[in-house]
């Protein structure tokens, strides 16, 4: 059979069709190529929208550093001396056994109410504030509290010895006191409430309790206390005077009072 030859309409026709199959087949490979190279960077582009979004300090200025560092430090240091300061303050305490002997003080003296006074090593039998109170030591460790200050307190009688010691220890140590020679703790908070009641306490008195007594009534004087009776301070001005011993705030007192009735 006669091979049948195109004409060239079609010759054209055909070549064209494969002219654009080729076209197709490079394009499609192209995209390929390029999807496959695109996909990588895909994945980092979705790895990066999604990951934390972390922001950078800024950097501290040096200078507030240190002014940072220097502030740390000090209070450090002043935390330090106000634990070392409370601990120096505050008294050690000495456990005694129910049966072991002690001696009883009491404390009462003419000085400012925030007077503080201490007994053994930082105040360890007795840390005392103001005008009155009381402490307790072992008796086999008396020696311990009896320093140049606490042996003048006992002498001028502003520390007392209440119990724990014989008539024997009372004399060597000059604590053996007369009856009615020492004010009692009533007597000490109440002297210028008393009344005529002190006229009958008063002559027994040592001389450092008279003293106390003429202090205290010209201190209530001063502060405006109508306890202070004019005909009371002066029977205790007489009875000083009349033992040769004049206490200066019974004189001050009547002064005062005569220089304000004469104005």
């Amino acid at each position: 059979m006669a091979k049948r030859e195109m004409t060239e309409e079609q010759k054209k026709a055909a070549a064209e069709r494969m002219r654009a199959a080729r076209e197709k087949k490079a394009a499609e490979k192209a995209a390929a190529e390029a999807e496959a190279e695109k996909a990588p960077f895909e994945e980092i582009e979705d790895e990066l929208e999604t990951a934390p979004v972390v922001e950078k300090a800024p950097a501290e200025d040096p200078m507030l550093k240190a002014l940072r560092e220097q502030n740390e430090l000090l209070q450090k240091q002043i935390l330090a001396m106000q634990e070392q300061m409370a601990a120096m303050a505050m008294p050690k305490v000495i456990q005694v056994a129910p049966d072991t002997e002690k001696v009883h003080f009491l404390w009462q003296a003419p000085v400012a109410d925030d007077n503080v006074v201490l007994f053994g090593e930082g105040g360890m039998y007795g840390r005392i504030t103001g005008k009155t109170g009381s402490f307790f030591v072992p008796k086999s460790e008396l020696s311990r509290i009896l320093d140049s200050m606490t042996r003048l307190f006992l002498e001028n009688r502003w520390l007392i010895v209440l119990d724990g010691l014989n008539e024997e220890e009372r004399e060597a140590l000059g604590v053996n006191y007369k009856e009615g020679e020492v004010l009692d703790k009533r007597a000490f908070a109440k002297m210028v409430d008393l009344g005529s009641e002190i006229l009958d306490i008063f002559p027994k008195l040592c001389d450092s309790h008279k003293e106390m007594v003429g202090q205290r009534f010209y201190e209530a004087w001063k502060a405006g206390n109508p306890n202070v009776k004019r005909e009371i301070v002066v029977e205790l001005l007489r009875m000083s005077k009349s033992e040769g011993k004049e206490i200066k705030g019974f004189s001050a007192i009547i002064e005062g009072m005569n220089e304000r009735d004469l104005h």
